[in-house]
């Protein structure tokens, strides 16, 4: 499997977290007590960086055998 085959389960996984984050944010938004929502906030702040790496990363994997393409410095050695 190359990586360009592997580029769109990383979007599907990106995906999934987004709408986990929405969920999360309905939830939060429904919570009764202060500790509850805080400790959904954390989750959702937790999960938004990884979602973003996920969706970097499936655009690195779709254009990673692509002549001239300026990867992105983070995921080159």
């Amino acid at each position: 499997m190359t990586l360009k085959e592997m580029a769109p389960l990383c979007r599907k996984q990106a995906a999934a977290l987004r709408r986990e984050i929405r969920a999360l944010r309905e939830e939060r938004q429904s919570a009764r007590s202060d500790e509850a929502r805080e400790e959904l906030s954390e989750r959702i702040v937790a999960l938004y960086p990884i979602a973003r790496e996920m969706e970097e990363l499936a655009e690195h994997m779709e254009h990673y055998y692509d002549r001239g393409y300026c990867r992105n410095a983070k995921y080159t050695v």
